[in-house]
């Protein structure tokens, strides 16, 4: 079997050479959505995509600025399209910059579905791995 597929164009070869890194990564995913499907939520998750969905629809960044903008706003972009409802941005948490009371509001005040909210924010997070998982192995693939 090996012959034939030495003497062909190699195309099945190729495919074979990345069969394993795709299976891990296709695993990885599976394992990342499936282990968090019914956990509680972690302490910063809510201030994170609190503070993402913010500067989505508000472009204000006073939220939770010091953890960046992109994984926040990566986490946060599937909520774009269910567009839950912010919490009023006239009042003093928001002028305080209070990610922690704007985020309770926005999960548990608001009427939105919070399981939901945190559901979506962790599948971007799996398929961020996922992405990191194949840079790397096209890194080492470049490299050796």
């Amino acid at each position: 079997m090996t012959e034939t597929i030495a003497r062909g164009d190699g195309s099945l070869t190729r495919i074979g050479r990345h069969l394993p890194a795709v299976l891990l990564l296709v695993g990885y995913y599976a394992l990342a959505v499936s282990g968090v499907w019914d956990k509680s939520v972690t302490c910063d998750e809510i201030a994170h995509l609190t503070a993402g969905y913010s500067y989505w629809i508000t472009h204000d960044y006073r939220l939770n600025p010091e953890n960046g903008n992109l994984p926040q706003r990566w986490a946060a972009l599937p909520l774009l399209l269910g567009r839950p409802a912010f919490p009023a941005l006239e009042q003093p948490p928001w002028y305080h910059s209070d990610v922690w009371w704007v985020g309770h509001q926005f999960f548990y005040e608001s009427g939105n579905d919070p399981d939901a909210m945190l559901f979506q924010g962790r599948v971007m997070m799996a398929l961020l791995g996922v992405g990191l998982g194949v840079a790397v192995y096209v890194w080492s693939m470049r490299l050796f």
